[in-house]
């Protein structure tokens, strides 16, 4: 029992607290006792909620045992330092109440990597939301702002809020959120220097920052198949390329080939030509041959 069990009415606190009686017709020997009651659970409260208490458990489950121990009821509200990265959607189980969501301050999953080692996380009970489901929402977050669904940022309200904070440092960011009629708006503020209001040009967040993650998502996927694709044009077309050139130089060889049968045959034909002259030359008609007047046979081959 502690602070976060007392009632915000006061009848209701007599016996709101076994460490502190408080009910009407309590001895004056009580008192003492009923005050060190209440330092200590001040105490605990101040405790679980500046900053004393580090998250433990495995994987995404981060667990935290608080001083003052706690129930489920709207206004619980804990601070803690986070003593790993998340690496997925993360619960939070405090004081052993088991596993429960834990959201973004709109109530949009918080990434992996949202949750920081060595950062401090507030959180708080929501369920008083209508339509809102039970879960822990991030309050705030060591310096990296309020983060969810990778939109990450110092201070947010609408647009008209943007003034209290002109007096912030170079760095500091503002996300106005407002209510349009084809649904909410979000643009994103960034102070660029340490001067008075001295703010960025909105940066518009398409719908929440949930969808404008998606479909920058989206647009990388089909920006990697488009790339996928043409790499494969382009390696069809090399194939192609290739095979016209093997062609083109079968194509050549063969026509070398040919190019020197040819060259072949035309000298054939030529030794052809010159032994058929030759043969030509040397055929003779022995009939028309005369023979030497002295009968010998010494032909004279000058009548040829």
């Amino acid at each position: 029992m502690g602070v976060l069990d007392w009632a915000p009415t006061p009848a209701q606190n007599a016996g709101a607290d076994p460490a502190i009686r408080a009910a009407d017709g309590t001895s004056g020997r009580e008192q003492p006792s009923a005050t060190r009651g209440v330092m200590a659970g001040v105490a605990a409260l101040a405790l679980d909620q500046g900053g004393a208490l580090v998250s433990s458990g495995e994987n995404n489950v981060y667990v935290v045992t608080t001083h003052s121990g706690i129930t489920l009821k709207p206004g619980v509200s804990i601070s803690f330092w986070a003593d790993r990265d998340n690496t997925a959607e993360p619960t939070l189980n405090i004081d052993g109440t088991g596993p429960q969501r834990w959201r973004g301050a709109d109530g949009l999953s918080l990434p992996a990597g949202a949750i920081q080692e060595g950062l401090l996380y507030t959180v708080a009970w929501n369920a008083v939301l209508p339509g809102a489901p039970a879960e822990w929402r991030l309050q705030a977050g060591g310096g990296a702002g309020l983060t969810s669904a990778g939109i990450a940022f110092d201070f947010s309200g609408a647009p008209a809020d943007r003034a209290l904070y002109d007096a912030q440092p170079k760095g500091k960011t503002f996300l106005a959120i407002a209510d349009t009629p084809v649904g909410p708006s979000w643009v994103l503020y960034i102070k660029r220097s340490n001067t008075y209001a001295d703010w960025s040009t909105g940066l518009p967040i398409k719908a929440t920052p949930a969808q404008s993650t998606a479909d920058a998502q989206a647009a990388a996927d089909a920006a990697a198949a488009q790339q996928a694709a043409a790499a494969q044009q382009a390696a069809a077309a090399l194939a192609q390329a290739q095979a016209a050139a093997s062609a083109r130089d079968i194509a050549g060889q063969q026509a070398s080939t040919a190019t020197s049968a040819a060259t072949l045959a035309v000298a054939s034909a030529a030794e052809a030509t010159q032994l058929a002259r030759l043969v030509g030359a040397l055929s003779y008609d022995m009939g028309t041959l005369d023979q030497p007047p002295d009968g010998s046979t010494n032909f004279d081959f000058g009548s040829l």
